[in-house]
């Protein structure tokens, strides 16, 4: 591994990460307060500094809560006492370095005190950005970081003109042909809004060496929502779908589930809420355009009973509206962390359904069991993080309905972790197998 390669690479939520972000920090703070000019007393130099990092913490924790908790800036999550935390302990950091720089700034100050003024800023926000990163989970390593939000990072979609689709038993009548790919694609597709019009960012797609032959078989398929704010990716890089489906592939003769995660907010702050509504036409893109270019375009099983829908957050929320919804195109459900109800807040009925509550209450997920129970064959496997105090409560009011309604129903709480990528990874290891037997693919 070359060094390139080794920086892009690197584990952020390593713990040897978080230590070179304390020694980042400490080197110039040290020297900051080490270096100090001789006309001025440590007896007073210290306490202005230690002003100066009071001021800065205070400062950052209230902003943290006001942008997270009251203007909920980051969509419903509320961040958690440890996470705005972070950003008080960047903001002391970044208070106190700006002191010492501010007592040094008269004529004679030396320019490298203010070099290590902005070093130390700079380590700062890095440390912050480290430790919050390791509460969410979210970005793995640099690559991801770089790679956010920028669908170019990724190759367009290149689909085999297949000769013919194969349904046979993926359990035991599939043999690897000798050209077959040893590795699974993983890439990027515009997927029309033919009948929605919904103006929905790139798609992206996995696809197993089995998909990538000219006579595949008919695989399974799992579509992918991501949270709010989120992007395609997400789920496929945070949540460690790729990983998950590229390793079985690599010990099942080239089989996994194709694995598409669509595009449900639009763009990364926007909540549609998975509806019809004045925000555009959500559900159907989803139910309709989305699924008719899987069926049109990939080699997949069109039977409920072999499509899945995963969802987290947001997208949690909507695996349950959707799922439940439309029993006869999805078989198999994994919301994690799901809301009991769709929300954009307090003015949801206004913006998006002209004031009709009766509209609203129509998308609900508890509307739409009741609507369609009791149901056949519908599997909901519901998972939330056993810390997650904003979203154990609804997941559990939606796993008694809908067991209420014959759907068959598990409920895992992760341990340890809160409203999260931890969560997430959790889900979607645990769940897997679940969907594999339930697939007929090869245990």
């Amino acid at each position: 591994m070359d060094r390139v390669e080794w920086f892009w690479s690197f584990p952020l939520l390593a713990r040897r990460t978080l230590a070179v972000a304390f020694v980042l920090v400490a080197v110039p703070l040290t020297a900051l307060i080490l270096l100090r000019r001789p006309r001025i007393a440590r007896n007073s130099y210290v306490p202005r500094l230690a002003i100066g990092g009071v001021i800065g913490l205070a400062a950052l924790c209230v902003m943290g809560w006001l942008l997270g908790n009251v203007f909920q800036v980051f969509g419903d999550v509320t961040l958690s006492q440890r996470v705005i935390g972070w950003a008080g302990c960047a903001g002391a950091v970044i208070g106190f370095a700006i002191t010492a720089s501010l007592t040094r700034g008269h004529p004679g100050t030396h320019w490298w005190h203010h070099g290590l003024t902005v070093l130390a800023v700079a380590a700062a926000v890095f440390m912050g950005a480290v430790g919050i990163n390791r509460e969410y989970a979210f970005f793995l390593t640099p690559k991801g970081v770089a790679d956010y939000g920028r669908s170019t990072a990724y190759p367009t979609l290149s689909v085999p003109a297949y000769d013919s689709i194969q349904e046979v038993d993926l359990s035991t009548g599939w043999s690897a042909p000798a050209d077959m790919p040893a590795t699974g694609t993983f890439s990027r597709v515009t997927i029309p809004a033919t009948v929605s019009g919904f103006k929905a960012r790139q798609a992206m797609v996995y696809l197993p060496p089995a998909a990538l032959v000219t006579d595949p078989p008919q695989l399974p398929v799992i579509i992918a929502l991501s949270g709010q704010p989120g992007t395609t990716v997400d789920m496929f890089i945070s949540g460690g779908l790729l990983d998950i489906v590229e390793a079985y592939q690599s010990t099942h003769d080239g089989l996994a589930p194709i694995v598409v995660s669509a595009d449900q907010l639009g763009s990364p702050d926007d909540n549609p809420m998975c509806a019809d509504s004045d925000l555009g036409e959500n559900e159907t893109y989803l139910v309709t355009d989305v699924l008719d270019w899987i069926h049109g375009t990939l080699p997949v099983d069109t039977d409920a009973a072999h499509t899945a829908l995963i969802g987290f957050s947001q997208g949690g929320t909507c695996v349950t509206q959707l799922g439940f919804g439309h029993p006869d195109v999805f078989g198999n459900l994994v919301p994690i962390s799901p809301e009991e109800v769709p929300t954009m807040g307090d003015d949801t009925v206004d913006a998006a359904f002209h004031g009709d509550e009766a509209a609203y209450q129509a998308i609900q997920p508890l509307t739409r069991l009741a609507a369609h129970g009791p149901y056949q064959d519908l599997y909901a496997d519901f998972y939330v993080g056993e810390d997650d105090a904003d979203y154990v409560p609804a997941t559990s009011t939606l796993s008694a309905a809908a067991t209420a309604q014959n759907v068959h129903v598990t409920t895992t709480l992760s341990p340890g972790t809160a409203h999260d990528y931890y969560t997430v990874q959790f889900a979607v290891t645990s769940s897997f197998p679940q969907l594999i037997s339930r697939f007929g693919l090869p245990a």
